[in-house]
């Protein structure tokens, strides 16, 4: 099955995160909107856009389709775990505060919430060599524990 490359991606502008996607993914144009009775800024991709691909470890992520392979196998992910996982990805051997994921899930989303977050996502993408991808710092937060390289 085949899925469709998104035609929107819709986050705050003002964010180190979406700067960084918008690097990876330079065609397209910004828009205004309201969203929840909130100004937005929405960045429309184009639809010709090169697609942003990632490998590091035994992973492949591509950003635009939003799926993760390993060995030619589609590790499914939800919405919120692959945010997580971009996030990670983007400051790979960085750690990143759990403030700062807490920003990417959706608003009113509980401290709690990320930690089960986290948890899932390890359980769907395992270890690499006995390695866990992610790495926690108590108190700090969590780094991508493997180097990323952009493929395309």
């Amino acid at each position: 099955m085949n899925k469709q490359k998104p035609k929107l991606l819709a986050v705050p502008w003002d964010t180190e995160f979406t700067m960084k996607i918008v690097s990876y993914c330079p065609k397209g144009a910004f828009q205004k909107w309201m969203i929840n009775d909130c100004p937005t800024i929405v960045y429309v991709p184009d639809t010709a856009m090169i697609e942003c691909i990632f490998k590091t470890a035994d992973l492949s992520i591509n950003f635009t389709t939003g799926q993760v392979w390993r060995d030619n196998h589609e590790i499914a992910l939800n919405k919120e775990s692959f945010r997580v996982l971009v996030k990670l990805v983007l400051d790979p051997m960085v750690i990143v505060s759990r403030c700062n994921l807490l920003e990417v899930l959706s608003q009113g989303v509980s401290d709690n919430a990320l930690s089960s977050c986290i948890s899932r996502l390890r359980k769907r993408l395992g270890e690499y060599k006995r390695d866990p991808y992610i790495d926690t710092f108590f108190g700090k937060g969590y780094r991508w524990h493997f180097p990323v390289v952009k493929l395309r």
